[in-house]
């Protein structure tokens, strides 16, 4: 997930197939062999067999996944560093690695801005990329202030589009974003804007702004019921937002959850799995009902959270805390008891995201602090 304070924009994407060629290069041909690491398991009651595959190298600070099951594609978005402590400010190494999910193979497809949060329609053969562009409107020794931005990549052709774009200032901007691949609807997070801060923004069917809680970041989509759940990293809550009226319906509370950062769906068993990155632990949550059913503990800093709606097992990003040496791992929930197993990988250092392939039971997991995402063969009962 992500911060910030700042000024003149710079390298804003504002039409299709702005980037095409270099897109076209690098989502068509995969040409750098990645390199594997080890690692290993600690079980304490979730079984099932999950294991660390290997790890691949991937670029600057990866901070949000997402997989194509259909096409066994996996995108990274890499946040890349700011520079430029005088004149224009520039992002250097921001881009998405796109992962071939059978060879292990990469590719980099650059990026004029930082990227904030990713999501795949593999049906429509769209990734759509939430954005943040630098520059020091209101500090001239400081490139801070930023314009939130969403584009829609074709990943058949490479084409990209500006879908969404919105001055902002003093905090994040778009940090979540996640589409309904029924409808085709785009939900974005949006914790600063002038005119919709702590909202949804629909890109899609209508447009429709959706007031939520404070500091919104992590959103999913329940495609079979059509709720969309927010985890409201400021209000400690979950809003539920139903998606054919585009209104808040619910606001889940679990009193023993702090600072939900990311959510998950489990659309076969209707279930949410919120992760509280300050009480380290994961909410359970009845989408029938929306009844808090379980508060399960895991790693410290949770940050990611995905479930797999095949095996009903459930992979949570820990992000640890390097300032005490510890350096985070994966908790695997089994859906079905809520018992668990923590898997580490020596070779990484924070992990902040992780996405399921349903279809081939791997998991990858963007670890911020080392540039590389650990691959998980998943549990299976």
């Amino acid at each position: 997930m992500s911060s910030d304070d700042r000024t003149l924009i710079i390298g804003n994407p504002d039409g299709a197939g702005m980037t095409g060629v270099a897109l076209i290069a690098a989502l068509l041909a995969f040409l750098v062999s990645a390199g594997c690491g080890g690692g290993s398991t600690n079980t304490s009651g979730g079984g099932g067999g999950a294991s660390v595959r290997g790890t691949i190298e991937v670029g600057t600070v990866p901070d949000a996944v997402a997989v194509d099951p259909i096409a066994n594609q996996v995108y990274v978005a890499d946040l890349g560093t700011v520079t430029g402590s005088t004149g224009p400010c520039s992002t250097s190494g921001a881009g998405i690695t796109v992962i071939n999910g059978a060879t292990g193979t990469t590719a980099t497809v650059p990026l004029q801005a930082t990227p904030r949060a990713i999501a795949l329609n593999p049906g429509s053969h769209t990734a759509y990329v939430a954005q943040s562009a630098w520059g020091r409107l209101f500090k001239a020794s400081d490139c801070s202030f930023f314009e939130a931005l969403a584009t829609s990549i074709d990943t058949s052709t490479g084409l990209q589009s500006q879908i969404y774009g919105a001055t902002l200032g003093g905090r994040p901007g778009l940090s979540g974003m996640a589409v309904d691949q029924s409808t085709g609807d785009i939900y974005l997070t949006v914790q600063s804007d002038i005119f919709a801060s702590n909202s949804v923004k629909v890109i899609g069917s209508n447009g429709a702004t959706i007031p939520v809680g404070s500091a919104p970041v992590g959103v999913a989509v329940n495609v079979t019921t059509g709720k969309i759940y927010v985890a409201n990293s400021g209000s400690n809550n979950i809003s539920v937002i139903d998606g054919a009226t585009n209104s808040v319906v619910a606001t889940i509370t679990d009193p023993n959850a702090i600072g939900p950062a990311a959510v998950a769906v489990n659309a076969t068993t209707n279930s949410i799995y919120a992760a509280n990155s300050q009480s380290n632990n994961v909410t359970v949550i009845d989408g029938a009902t929306n009844a808090v059913t379980a508060t399960i503990p895991v790693g410290t800093a949770p940050s990611g959270v995905d479930a797999n709606s095949q095996t009903n097992f459930i992979y949570v990003a820990n992000a640890g805390n390097s300032q005490a040496g510890d350096p985070g791992n994966v908790t695997v929930i089994n859906g079905a008891t809520n018992a668990t197993t923590t898997l580490t990988d020596p070779s990484v250092k924070n992990p902040v995201a992780v996405a399921v392939n349903s279809v081939t039971n791997r998991i990858y997991v963007a670890n911020s602090g080392s540039n590389n995402v650990t691959v998980i063969d998943g549990a299976h009962d």
